[in-house]
C-alpha cells in the first residue's frame, strides 16, 4: 500500500504523524488531518525527548549511554527500514 493511500485509510488522522521529506506525502497527510514533518525535525524531536527524559532520571533505570545507544540504534533501524 502506497503512503498516501495509508494516509487516507487510517481512521483517526488527528492521532497520525507522518514523517517524510517528500512534499506531495506531507502535504497529503495535512490535508487529511494529519501531523507531518521531515525526517530530520522527527529525528531532533527524539533527540530532545531522550535529552530530557536523561535531565528527568528515566524511571526505568537507564544511565544516559544506555539511552543514547538506543536511540542510535532505533534511528539506524528506522532509517535503514525507509530506505528498504
Amino acid at each position: 500500500m502506497r503512503c498516501k493511500e495509508r494516509v487516507s485509510s487510517f481512521r483517526n488522522k488527528k492521532d497520525l504523524i507522518v514523517v517524510s521529506d517528500d512534499n506531495e506525502i506531507r502535504d497529503h497527510a495535512r490535508l487529511e488531518g494529519a501531523r507531518a514533518m521531515h525526517d530530520a525535525e522527527f529525528l531532533e524531536k527524539a533527540d530532545k525527548r531522550t535529552t530530557k527524559k536523561a535531565a528527568d532520571h528515566d524511571d526505568k533505570g537507564l544511565d544516559t549511554h544506555t539511552m543514547e545507544e538506543i536511540t542510535e540504534e532505533l534511528k539506524n533501524v528506522w532509517i535503514k527500514k525507509r530506505r528498504d
